[in-house]
């Protein structure tokens, strides 16, 4: 867990400066951005029930559910729960899932 939290650290500062350099991109994008940020609430609203009521996996679907699972949000739950948690082992098992994935559907 120590060794992600600081590998997490080097990636969002990697983000950061790049946004920054963008920044006048990323306000040209604002509608899109919005849209995104509404379809994350599909996770909330969708995937926390059925992760907690149909597959009982409880606190673990709570870390899996939180945001994009992206590094901004392994860094959040691995400052608040710990990635030994069961919130920091569901959003450690959705980052890693959805990186695997990611990368197949995306070089298809």
């Amino acid at each position: 867990g120590d060794f992600v939290m600081i590998g997490i650290g080097f990636l969002l500062a990697k983000v950061a400066v790049n946004t920054g350099i963008q920044l006048e991109n990323v306000l040209k994008a604002g509608p899109a951005l919005i849209l995104q940020e509404l379809g994350n609430l599909g996770t909330l609203f969708f995937a926390l029930p059925v992760g907690v009521l149909v597959f009982k996996m409880g606190r673990e679907a709570v870390g899996c559910a939180f945001s994009t699972s992206r590094e901004g949000a392994l860094a959040i739950v691995g400052d608040i729960y710990g990635l030994d948690s069961p919130e920091g082992r569901g959003v450690m098992g959705a980052y890693i899932t959805g990186t695997l994935l990611g990368a197949i559907f995306n070089s298809i």
